[in-house]
This record gives structure tokens, C-alpha cells and sequence, in this order.
């Protein structure tokens, strides 16, 4: 596989504890911003090209698993073409449609 989705679950029930989510933002905000390659497409999801940007992925794995969140993982053999992203290539094509 080439490509890991990863997906937090977010509720938006009142049990969700927003303090959790802050901890996680905060927790991954530098090796996020290492991470060339890897394209956080919202708030709860990320693109990441397995290889070089798999640290990015083991963090993710590792602060949801002390904070906790739950979280969900697709992993692709290529990069999904369905993704969107403001920062993703496609995003600049779409602009000039």
C-alpha cells in the first residue's frame, strides 16, 4: 500500500470531550507541518503517502491511542483520485475549470 486515509471520528453529541480533540491537534501541529508530502484534506482527515511521511501516520496511531480517540485507517495502493483538498494538485485544476 501507498497511501494511508486517516479518519478521527468526531460526534457532535454533548458527551464529546473538545478538550480531547485540542490534545490531539496540538500533539501532531509540528510533525504535521514536517510532512511535505501529506495533505490534511479537514479537520479530522489526512492523506498520507506511506514512506517518508509515516511518522505523521505512528503519531496519529499513538496520540488517539493515549488521549483516546477512535480513529479508522484506509490504505490505498495508489493516491485515491477522489481526494479534494484546497491543498491537494487537483485543487489548482478545479480552480481553472
Amino acid at each position: 500500500m501507498q497511501y494511508a486515509l486517516f479518519v478521527v471520528a468526531k460526534t457532535d453529541d454533548d458527551n464529546y470531550d473538545k478538550d480531547k480533540w485540542r490534545t490531539l491537534r496540538a500533539a501532531v501541529r509540528g510533525t504535521a507541518r514536517k510532512a511535505l508530502e501529506s495533505c490534511q484534506l479537514s479537520e479530522n482527515v489526512w492523506l498520507i503517502p506511506l514512506g517518508s511521511e509515516s511518522p505523521l501516520l505512528g503519531e496519529l496511531i499513538g496520540w488517539c491511542g493515549q488521549i483516546p480517540l477512535h480513529y479508522q485507517i484506509l490504505f490505498f495502493p495508489e493516491e485515491p483520485e477522489w481526494v479534494y483538498s484546497p491543498k491537494h494538485p487537483l485543487a489548482e485544476d478545479a480552480k481553472t475549470q
